[in-house]
């Protein structure tokens, strides 16, 4: 069962004292999303949409090392290039899908998405796994929570909207709340089980 209490305050014990690296670590990815973008004028917006993916495994890996107590790297930011095409390939998949439902009806839409909202956070940690695989993985794990995951997500309204009256300042601290809570509901709902494929055998564990 997902407490979101529970989720929440563990995300913001986990984000303390944490800020200014994840901080730079969303600069860095500005940066290198820019830069691709810059690099092909043409193309830029479709460079960008290409590289995201890959980026993204990396984001995702980080706050996976930090909601299991483990200090994040500059480094792990670039953890998803390694896998570069099946990042992409399940980005354009998943959002593919998601539109093809939505084409049915809204909510049919908004299901599948949560359905497989975990599939990046899966791949990351099984390297080795089909991009369908790792869909189902997701569905199968969300199945009997997406209400609960529903609900989650919409309990940060307030906060994206202090991101807006700020002009985008609040993000600093909004932006990795967000996504360590998301962490936190993933790693729950996984169990937390060793199946990393090794990938955080280079340190140890927190108790």
């Amino acid at each position: 069962m997902l407490i979101r209490a529970e989720l929440k305050s563990a995300a913001k014990e986990q984000i303390k004292g944490n800020i200014g690296f994840l901080v730079l670590a969303m600069l860095v990815l500005i940066i290198i999303a820019a830069a691709a973008g810059a690099a092909v004028p043409v193309l830029g917006s479709l460079v960008v949409g290409v590289v995201t993916p890959a980026i993204n495994i990396g984001f995702i890996y980080v706050f996976i090392r930090l909601t299991r107590g483990i200090k994040p790297r500059i480094e792990d930011l670039f953890n998803g290039m390694p896998i570069f095409g099946k990042a992409f390939l399940l980005s354009f998949l998943t959002q593919l899908f998601v539109f093809l439902w939505t084409l049915l009806l809204i909510v049919p839409g908004v299901i599948k998405s949560i359905s497989w909202m975990f599939a990046p956070y899966i791949l990351c940690e099984n390297r080795e796994m089909p991009v369908m695989d790792a869909l189902k993985k997701s569905a199968e794990m969300t199945n009997g929570h997406k209400k609960d995951l529903f609900v989650l997500m919409l309990s940060f309204i307030l906060w994206i909207l202090l991101i807006c009256v700020t002009f985008g300042i609040a993000a600093v601290y909004v932006a990795p709340y967000i996504q360590a809570t998301m962490t936190n509901a993933y790693l729950k709902l996984k169990g937390d089980e060793t199946s990393d494929g090794g990938l955080l055998d280079d340190v140890p564990q927190a108790n």
